[in-house]
């Protein structure tokens, strides 16, 4: 697992345990760690090429 990859885990898993107990001030601008799709749209997002 890259750099990318844990912190990006580390960061999801957080947002997740905070979205659990109701405090959802705490993760404003936050929500897409909670969309199952968000690691790969960010890990592996490729520029287009021109």
């Amino acid at each position: 697992m890259s750099r990318l990859e844990i912190l990006y885990t580390c960061v999801a898993n957080m947002v997740k345990a905070v979205h659990k107990t109701g405090e959802y001030q705490h993760i404003k601008n936050m929500e897409h760690y909670l969309d199952e799709e968000d690691r790969n749209k960010t890990i592996y997002h490729r520029k287009t090429k021109k």
